[in-house]
């Protein structure tokens, strides 16, 4: 139990983290067009996958989690009821609550070094 919400917190945190920072950063240059919303989720997007990469995410999990809220949000953008800002809010926000439960979904592997493991028997 604790080996799980130790890797659920270590990849979780720093997500949520880029996504405040995104936020703050948006307000703090009152982006307002669809160029800069659309830079600031792709960067996000790249940041989060190199991070899930990095936390031994497989890549089909990878690409699952960050395209699942780009479909969701696909259709109200292109039917104008999603702002930019509401791009740069629901983008990042959403994925991150895709990897939570993809997370819950992938088996535990226990970090046990190899010299620690007991000899094969013949």
């Amino acid at each position: 139990m604790v080996q799980f919400l130790t890797g659920w917190a270590t990849t979780l945190l720093p997500l949520l983290v880029a996504v405040t920072g995104l936020e703050l950063g948006w307000s703090l240059l009152g982006g307002t067009t669809w160029l800069v919303a659309g830079a600031g989720v792709v960067g996000w997007a790249l940041l989060a996958a190199g991070w899930l990469f990095h936390r031994d995410w497989r890549a089909g999990a990878v690409v699952a989690a960050l395209g699942a809220p780009v479909a969701v949000l696909a259709g109200p953008a292109v039917l104008g009821w999603l702002a930019p800002p509401g791009a740069v809010l629901w983008g990042p926000v959403s994925a991150v609550l895709t990897v939570a439960p993809a997370m819950a979904a992938q088996p535990l592997t226990p970090d046990v070094p190899p010299s620690a493991e007991p000899p094969a028997r013949g």
